[in-house]
Order: structure tokens, then sequence, then C-alpha cells
């Protein structure tokens, strides 16, 4: 087994293949115009539909719901990562958004986990072929980014779990062809 350790985070050994999420389910149902509702309510609104329908490439991530949906995306027209969150329980109120990372093309393949009360987000840096980690505090509301694996091109089709009360991130290695994981034992 090949450990390595990346500021906290600790990656076990490739594997090949790439993992298929229901990401891609959720990705298609909404392009098509179909948006996850909570019980009866007609949550029926996109947070940036500009940005998610209308544009080539963009990618959603996961919608949740505490107190209010959210959900992270890649605006493929200015290449950076968003998050948005509703203003009302239901979705049915306006969205705000904001900028996780705007630092050359980053966002793609963007994967989103509560974790305490902090919203984290794990996602691609096209620009540098970085696998990056972003954490919003609860607390300061604000945004903290970090580099997990800069190792040749990685990062790309992530997936964030909580694994023990901490970020748990798979994601791919194009330069070996391998399927990684990385988690991080010291999160707070």
């Amino acid at each position: 087994m090949n450990t390595q350790d990346h500021s906290s985070l600790h990656e076990s050994a490739p594997r090949s293949g790439v993992c298929v999420s229901l990401l891609a389910i959720l990705v298609i149902a909404l392009a098509a115009g179909v948006t996850p509702s909570r019980g009866q309510s007609p949550a029926n609104q996109i947070a940036d539909p500009g940005a998610i329908m209308a544009r080539e490439g963009s990618h959603i991530s996961h919608i949740d719901f505490v107190g209010s949906p959210f959900v992270c995306y890649y605006n493929a027209s200015s290449g950076d990562l968003i998050y948005a969150h509703n203003i009302t329980a239901e979705g049915t109120g306006g969205w705000t958004q904001e900028t996780v990372d705007s630092v050359g093309d980053v966002g793609q393949f963007c994967s989103m986990a509560l974790i305490g009360s902090d919203v984290c987000i794990s996602y691609y840096d096209q620009t540098n072929g970085n696998l990056k980690f972003a954490r919003k505090d609860f607390e300061s509301g604000t945004w903290a980014r970090t580099v997990v694996n800069s190792t040749g091109d990685v990062g790309l089709y992530t997936s964030l779990a909580v694994v023990g009360g901490k970020p748990a991130i798979s994601y791919y290695d194009a330069t070996n062809g391998n399927l990684k994981y990385a988690r991080n034992s010291a999160f707070d």
C-alpha cells in the first residue's frame, strides 16, 4: 500500500477504474428541467439557470437540505466554482450565489457534503490539474481552500463523503489511470 501525506489528507493505494455515481442521473434530470423537491413542495427553480442549463460542460453537484436547499456547480462560462442556497426551506424562494474559487479554471466535477455545520466541496482545478477542497466555516461564513493532491493530473470525477465525521474524497488520477482515495484524519 502506498501512503503519502497531503496536508493531513491521506491517500491510499490506487485502484484501476472510475467511480460512477448517481450524480450523472441528477445532472441529466436537471438538464431536462426536472429538479428535486422536498416532500410535496414545488421546488422547481434553478439557482442560476444560465450557468447550469445553457452552458455546455457545467457540472452540478448535489442538492441537500439544512433548513434550505443548497447546491454547488461549475460555471463553464466563467470557469468558477459556485455555491448557491435558497432562502426558503421549501426551495421556492430566491437563490443566493457566491463564488467559492475563481483562480484559474476551477470547479469541475464538484461534490458537496455537510461536515458538522460546515459546507465542504471537493473539486477539480483544471488549470493546474489538482484536486482541491473548500470548506465554508459556519461561524464566520468564509471559505478556506486547499490543494489535496497536485501530483500529475488528478482530481477528476470527485466524490466527497463523510467518514467518521471527517472528509473523504474519491477521485480519478488521469496521469496514471487510477481511482484514488484521500481522507483527512485531522479535520476539526
